[in-house]
């Protein structure tokens, strides 16, 4: 057991050491591990990523953009400011 865990020590060191974004995904596409660096270049926090789907943070994104003291130059596709706040450009009814 001792060799599994220095083994995973290892791993986690090395891909954390590395100069490149990291992920692995389950087979439901649920992001399993992310390093620093792939945090880095998204801007989020691995906490953001880990059990979620790219949909589910996307939309998350979505909800939550413009409450982080920052806004995207342009909103997302399909969404136009209006009033301060990102709308979608074409409501349901």
């Amino acid at each position: 057991m001792e060799a599994f865990q220095e083994s995973q020590a290892l791993n986690h060191s090395l891909l954390e050491q590395l100069p490149l974004g990291i992920f692995r995904k389950d087979r439901e596409g649920r992001f399993v591990l992310v390093n620093s660096e792939f945090c880095r270049i998204k801007g989020m926090k691995a906490e953001e990523f880990l059990g979620k789907t790219p949909v589910e943070i996307a939309a998350a994104k979505r909800r939550n953009w413009g409450q982080r003291g920052r806004q995207p130059s342009m909103p997302p596709p399909g969404w136009n400011i209006m009033n301060g706040s990102c709308k979608p450009a074409n409501p349901s009814s």
